[in-house]
């Protein structure tokens, strides 16, 4: 697996928790459910976010919080991810 796949996701899931009430989520979920054009649920959410707001995209993320070394790793937590994170930023510098 791609770690910066990996911590993208996880970076997502985070800013949701934060950022998103609970019923929002299912909200957005029924909104798009009744969409009269058909697209993926990630379409919508880069078009619509949750009620306007939205985690940055994966190139924005990959230049700025991919980069924060110490909330990455928080993020991570997981010492073989933590790894292959460590070994990533080393090769871009």
């Amino acid at each position: 697996m791609d770690i910066r796949n990996i911590a993208y996701k996880l970076y997502k899931a985070e800013w949701e928790e934060e950022h998103v009430p609970s019923g929002t989520k299912l909200d957005v979920i029924r909104e798009w459910g009744n969409e009269e054009e058909e697209c993926s649920f990630e379409d919508f959410l880069e078009e619509h976010g949750y009620h306007g707001a939205l985690h940055a995209c994966e190139a924005e993320f990959l230049q700025n919080e991919y980069k924060d070394k110490k909330h990455m790793l928080s993020l991570l937590k997981n010492k073989e991810l933590c790894r292959q994170y460590l070994n990533d930023i080393k090769e871009d510098m």
